[in-house]
């Protein structure tokens, strides 16, 4: 990355202090510096665009005491989060993110006054439906001071002491107004990780900590080793941690997140990992984005030195473990692609799915082995006394005292290479065809000139005027005819469109009521406070039992199950017979034309060469890059379901509110009314919904693409005429010092393409 951005920074000085100076010793024309300060700002263009590259934000999602902590430490190279058996603070996003800097800090943002206190609230008015819909006094009792135990942490009020719970609730108020930590709520703490600040971190990010409980967001930056400086890890233990297109977790982490780490220490890693395909939006969104677009799923098996091994076994403890993970993990993924037949039935979605499977990385890890056998004072304390390092001494047998096989170095290259691979898709292939593209300009500028001058010292004006006239008027009519039909397959494919989804539309409507009636009756089984949470977070929440509710999501799945196999393929064929066709038929058609133009004549060769025959060089070059930013504008139009889960989100909002704002005696019943009364009167305007948002989806690919289709010709057609008015310039008499300035030109073009042959290698 960086030596990519020096290359155009290079490029951008050598502009500046040499190709520029040079230009009036050869030439006094107002259009060549025109056109040679054009490509030097499309340049500081892409030198600013550079230094601003996307984040991979990769989330770890996990219950507590899953070994999170430890693997991102160990990630870090350094202890920095709080470890073992501490709890967590689940209000607190924990964002891990490389910069170059001498230090590792940590800052602390802490939640507002006005949040701090509507948290509190909404914890006191679920105490009290508690104290209203528990018959039995120790359930209540049970229930509220889970509800309300991270304000009695913070307030310091020991429920034991308080024996009427009611009380507990009303203190939590009162307390409210005046504690301890209250002067940081809105404020900002940064701190250098060291032996001096490790007592505050802990107070800060242990679930046994004070602070712990006001603190909202925490960065930890620092310029840790093997990290890929784009790569951004994220601890985000709340219950919307399985949601990666939750705008409101995405709006607080101001990043798109592009991976997802399921991490688990459980024996069983299919179950475990089973339940959260099968619970979570993960599968319908895979198979509705094409594979640019996909999230990247890791799944790490934690705590990997406590697998229990069979001691019959003769063979080492490496092997059996080895074994062991391998036969897990192809086990895991057979029963993930069990559930994807299951599922759908679809070819194109199956074979989506497939290949999201099939290269879905599994590490099996164990942090704390690494740890010790990367430290070689702590490993030869291990190796030297056995005894008194058991546990240690047991894990240095089971991985054969080899780090790599604990896991740790493969899953650093794995979050380095699919960091590099996202960012290169994302990003870099666009601004590489970029600087390509202009530096191929400059290069093709020059040698023109050159060869344009060369040939008028031979007296070949004439010469150069014919073939200009002939070989430019065949290739614009080349473009215009490809200009045309290409248009008219996007009014083709826009009807065919149109017409085909119509009747699935309809379809989709006739059904959507039936099967959404019939996920009511489960949605009224929910328990009162699973209901409000739901209500208060827009319809999602994951209860404290790991089952997910995500109202808008089962709704558009309901839509989406018979949209998605047709809307993958005329998707792809959107791309294909367009941008894909320019490939195979329009740039072929070009080069044809070219090559039939030059002839035997090596004069005509060479002409034809330095000119046209780049400027068809620079077509191809200019339909990659059409092709990226095709890829870029079309990926919020990508996938059906996430844009339509929002939308219902966002029509379902009002009956959300009343569900969250139901207290007193009576209210779970009232929840479920606004429920199904909401979701009932919505049917008909959420089918109107769905064709809209389908429509507007579509819309929106066949804009993009229309705006890369215009874009490409229209870059055609005035670089044909740019360059026919430069040879027609060219074709006059020899002036005095030509000779010179033919030197001078080859001089800046070599210049130009040593440039691109650095960035080539």
């Amino acid at each position: 990355m960086e030596q990519i951005i020096s290359q155009i920074q290079s490029a951008i000085s050598q502009f500046e202090t040499v190709l520029l100076p040079k230009l009036p010793m050869v030439s006094r024309d107002p259009d060549d510096a025109k056109e040679l300060n054009k490509r030097l700002e499309e340049l500081r263009r892409i030198e600013k665009e550079a230094s601003q590259p996307p984040c991979f934000s990769i989330r770890f999602l996990g219950d507590t005491q899953n070994g999170k902590s430890t693997l991102i430490n160990v990630l870090l190279g350094r202890k920095v989060l709080p470890e073992g058996h501490v709890g967590a603070c689940s209000a607190t996003i924990v964002r891990c993110r490389y910069k170059k800097q001498k230090d590792i800090t940590i800052e602390f943002r802490y939640a507002t006054e006005d949040d701090f206190k509507r948290d509190l609230e909404q914890k006191c008015q679920d105490a009290e439906q508690v104290l209203v819909e528990e018959e039995s006094e120790a359930k209540r009792r049970e229930v509220v001071c889970g509800l309300l135990g991270r304000f009695l942490r913070l307030f310091e009020i020991e429920a034991e002491s308080v024996p009427n719970t009611a009380e507990l609730i009303s203190r939590c108020r009162r307390q409210s107004e005046n504690f301890k930590e209250m002067a940081l709520l809105g404020t900002v703490e940064k701190l250098v990780v060291g032996p001096d600040t490790e007592k505050a971190i802990q107070q800060n990010l242990s679930a046994k900590g004070q602070r712990a409980f006001i603190v909202d967001e925490c960065l930890i930056e620092g310029a840790f080793s093997e990290w890929h400086p784009a790569m951004e890890l994220v601890d985000m233990p709340g219950t919307n941690a399985f949601n990666p297109y939750d705008d409101q977790v995405n709006a607080r982490l101001k990043q798109k997140v592009g991976g997802l780490a399921i991490v688990t220490k459980e024996t069983q890693l299919h179950s475990t990992v089973m339940d959260w395909f099968k619970e979570s939006s993960i599968l319908p969104d895979v198979a509705g984005a094409s594979e640019r677009n996909q999230v990247r799923v890791f799944v790490l098996k934690t705590f990997v030195d406590q697998l229990n091994l069979d001691e019959e076994d003769e063979r080492s403890a490496w092997e059996k473990t080895r074994e062991y993970c391998e036969e897990i993990g192809k086990h895991l993924k057979k029963q993930i692609m069990s559930l994807v037949h299951q599922r759908y039935s679809a070819l194109n979605e199956i074979e989506v799915l497939k290949g999201f499977v099939e290269q879905l990385p599994l590490h099996y890890l164990s942090p704390r082995v690494y740890r010790a056998l990367d430290d070689d004072g702590l490993r030869n304390r291990v190796l030297g006394d056995p005894l008194n390092h058991t546990a240690l001494a047991d894990g240095f047998k089971r991985f054969d005292q080899k780090p790599v096989n604990t896991g740790i170095p493969t899953l650093k290259q794995d979050l380095r290479r699919q960091t590099e691979n996202y960012i290169q898709s994302h990003f870099w292939n666009k601004l590489q065809l970029d600087y390509r593209k202009e530096t191929g300009l400059v290069a093709r500028f020059f040698r023109s000139q050159r060869v344009g001058i060369e040939q008028r010292l031979a007296n070949k004006g004439a010469f150069i005027h014919e073939v200009n006239q002939g070989l430019r008027n065949e290739l614009l009519r080349c473009v215009g005819s490809h200009h045309e039909a290409t248009e008219t397959k996007v009014v083709n494919l826009k009807r065919r469109f149109h017409e085909e989804f119509g009747g699935l539309l309809e379809q989709v409507a006739a059904d959507f009521g039936t099967k959404t009636r019939r996920k009511l009756q489960d949605w009224m089984t929910l328990h009162w406070a699973s209901l409000r949470c739901a209500g208060r977070k827009n319809g999602q929440h994951i209860t404290s039992r790991g089952y997910e509710i995500d109202f808008n999501g089962d709704l558009a799945d309901f839509c989406v199950e018979a949209l998605n196999s047709s809307w993958i393929s005329h998707r792809a064929s959107l791309r294909k017979q367009l941008l894909d066709d320019l490939r195979l038929d329009f740039i072929p058609a070009m080069d044809k034309l070219v090559y039939q133009a030059k002839g035997q004549d090596d004069q005509r060769i060479s002409l034809i060469e330095s000119t046209y025959q780049d400027l068809v060089e620079q077509t191809r070059q200019n339909l990659d890059l059409q092709l990226e930013q095709y890829d870029a504008e079309a990926e919020q139009f990508d996938a059906l379901r996430p844009a339509l889960a929002l939308q219902i989100r966002t029509f379902l909002q009002p009956t959300y509110s009343e569900i969250a704002d139901e207290i007193g005696k009576g209210s779970s019943a009232r929840m479920r009314n606004h429920l199904n009364d909401g979701v009932l009167r919505s049917i008909q305007k959420i089918s109107h919904l769905v064709k809209d948002t389908v429509r507007q989806n579509w819309d929106g690919l066949t804009s993009a693409m229309e705006k890369s289709i215009d874009t490409f010709f229209e870059e055609i057609e005035t670089g044909l005429q740019e360059q026919a008015e430069r040879l027609e310039r060219m074709a006059q008499h020899p002036s005095e010092g030509d000779e010179e300035r033919v030197k001078q030109w080859l001089e800046m073009e070599q210049e130009v393409e040593s440039w691109n042959a650095k960035e080539a290698a």
